[in-house]
């Protein structure tokens, strides 16, 4: 099978949904992708999606359920809909074996579970930083080490340049995570040096 792009998460590559569906398309012109609402109430929308390796074997189906929760998270403010068919139509392609690298589980999938739980309020710990911006400080820590920043003044302008900010402290869990994204793919590319 065609190695599709991939992206990393969490250690773990993930192929996108657009991936997996454009190479459906491409692979099984005689396909199909259905996807339908099978619930839609109070906020939250669980769609079921079909695809359909070839229409002329129509018993030969892969489906794929998913479910999203209006208002979970910064994208789902406007989109949830919209989000929940793409998890699904990934899921059911995986299911097919489309895209399946670590996980039937697309790399949008993850990233939107990954969303929600950065949207539950997070208490911070005893030295003042939520779980998440201490994750940031110990990753900067580790790229100190490594010499990637050569002082707390190189790190603190990274994070000016990305993030207007230099105190790990002023970052919310969300731009927390997306530092931890940015600073773990440094991080791995220094270690593969």
């Amino acid at each position: 099978m065609v190695k599709l792009k991939t992206i990393k998460l969490h250690g773990k590559d993930y192929v996108e949904v657009k991936e997996r569906v454009l190479f459906f398309n491409e692979e099984y012109p005689n396909g199909s992708i259905t996807s339908r609402i099978v619930k839609c109430e109070n906020g939250l929308v669980v769609i079921k999606a079909t695809v359909t390796p070839d229409i002329e074997k129509p018993e030969r189906i892969f489906t794929g359920y998913s479910y999203e929760k209006e208002n979970s998270n910064t994208y789902t403010k406007t989109s949830y809909i919209e989000i929940c068919e793409t998890s699904a139509v990934g899921r059911a392609l995986g299911f097919m074996g489309i895209g399946v690298v670590d996980s039937i589980a697309s790399a949008n999938e993850v990233k939107n579970a990954t969303n929600q739980q950065n949207s539950l309020p997070q208490k911070p710990q005893p030295n003042g930083f939520t779980l998440k911006q201490q994750e940031v400080v110990d990753v900067i820590k580790s790229l100190m080490t490594k010499k990637y920043f050569n002082s707390q003044k190189d790190a603190e302008d990274w994070l000016h340049s990305r993030f207007q900010t230099t105190k790990v402290k002023d970052l919310s869990d969300m731009r927390a995570d997306m530092a931890l994204n940015l600073l773990r793919d440094i991080n791995d590319n220094e270690v593969t040096k």
